[in-house]
């Protein structure tokens, strides 16, 4: 089954997750499986949106199997099925929830170093990208545990207004001019 977003249209905040898996299949709900029951404690025990106003949705709409990987073609044919839904939405936060999610808009970054930050969208300076590990991680993994709960931590800073937004990339230099350097005397120069 395709399964859908949900949550109000338009909605300050979006949360994407990479796929739908066997009880969002099964349901048409997205997050109603164990992550989603992860993600309403999260919600509800740490001063965060309620599930009804924050727009839920994944990236890959279909579920294919537990052990399905998605390759780069399906996440090509997906993107702008989700860049679609979310011109819709209109978010001013939008919550990626793993690797390739937050790659999606970040570009090539470790999810490690920029999850639990707020950066400013480089394609909408209106739009603020909250990057968290998936909670499917930290359920799976013991060691993805504590990147879960910082990050949920950070999230609720950030709602509560103690959290700056930062560039990603803000080159102060905006195109710079690179040359190879070869000689001795020229590296002596400078």
């Amino acid at each position: 089954m395709r399964v859908y977003g949900k949550g109000p249209v338009p909605c300050d905040t979006a949360l994407v997750g990479p796929y739908v898996g066997y009880e969002e299949d099964r349901t048409g709900i997205p997050f109603s499986g164990r992550s989603g029951q992860e993600l309403d404690r999260y919600l509800n025990g740490m001063d965060l949106p309620n599930r009804a106003d924050i727009y839920l949705t994944n990236l890959h709409k279909d579920y294919r199997g537990r052990d399905y990987v998605y390759s780069v073609e399906d996440t090509q044919l997906a993107t702008p099925i989700l860049l679609k839904e979310l011109e819709r939405v209109q978010p001013t936060t939008l919550i990626t929830m793993g690797r390739e999610v937050t790659r999606l808009f970040l570009g090539d970054v470790d999810i490690t170093d920029v999850e639990g930050i707020p950066w400013t969208d480089p394609t909408n300076p209106d739009r603020v990208i909250f990057p968290l590990v998936h909670l499917a991680a930290g359920m799976r993994n013991p060691e993805w545990s504590p990147y879960v709960v910082r990050g949920f931590q950070a999230l609720s800073s950030f709602f509560a207004g103690k959290l700056d937004v930062r560039t990603l990339f803000d080159d102060p230099i905006k195109e710079p001019h690179y040359e190879e350097i070869t000689s001795e005397s020229r590296l002596r120069d400078l």
